[in-house]
């Protein structure tokens, strides 16, 4: 499946647009793959993340609590890479610090 930060993208263009088809042409994707991955994702949640029964679209109470954890799972792999490159600088930094020791 589609990243989180992409998924997260695709549902503010589809409201923003209110249309499938506008979306997707604005996304540079098929209507048919939009269409498909949306309703994928309300398959694997068992409920509608879109309320499609009126215009403007807006997301469901499902939809939004699925919104909220896309930009948590977001927010924390954003934190995990910070993470990781501090390790690594800390790690590159003293085994910089022991050769000059030796050296």
């Amino acid at each position: 499946m589609n990243n989180p930060e992409e998924i997260q993208h695709f549902i503010d263009v589809l409201i923003k647009e209110d249309s499938f088809v506008k979306a997707a042409k604005k996304l540079y994707i098929s209507q048919p793959y939009l269409t498909q991955l949306i309703k994928r994702i309300e398959s694997h949640l068992g409920t509608p993340i879109i309320n499609r029964d009126k215009k403007p679209y807006s997301l469901t109470q499902a939809g939004l609590l699925y919104y909220q954890y896309l930009e948590n799972v977001s927010y924390d792999k954003q934190q995990l890479n910070k993470k990781i490159a501090r390790f690594f600088e800390t790690k590159s930094a003293s085994r910089d610090s022991a050769f000059r020791k030796f050296s």
